[in-house]
């Protein structure tokens, strides 16, 4: 009974380990996620040549675009490489286009 016993102890040990790793990649995954999402943004800032209140502005002033927007993002787009369901939400790639 006693080998059983350390057997099992040994079994948790290496799970309580594994478990600790998955929360602390889930912690990068989110980190990275972050950086990712203000990339996106400072991008599209930039593409749009607008600060955040600016982007707002076009965003409200065009709800339709963004409708459109929706509509047309590729598969491709939709998921990040190597990111599983598991963790958070994946971040949207979006392609502007507004006409006057």
């Amino acid at each position: 009974m006693q080998d059983f016993e350390k057997a099992l102890e040994k079994f948790l040990k290496k799970r309580d380990l594994v478990l600790k790793r998955m929360e602390d990649d889930k912690a990068e995954i989110e980190k990275l996620n972050l950086q990712i999402a203000q990339l996106q943004l400072a991008k599209i800032k930039s593409l749009l040549g607008c600060d955040e209140s600016g982007l707002l502005e076009i965003i409200n002033q065009h709800p339709e675009q963004l409708e459109k927007l929706k509509k047309n993002v590729p598969e491709s787009d939709a998921e990040t490489p190597g990111q599983t369901s598991f963790f958070e939400s994946k971040p949207i790639h979006l392609r502007i286009e507004f006409r006057q």
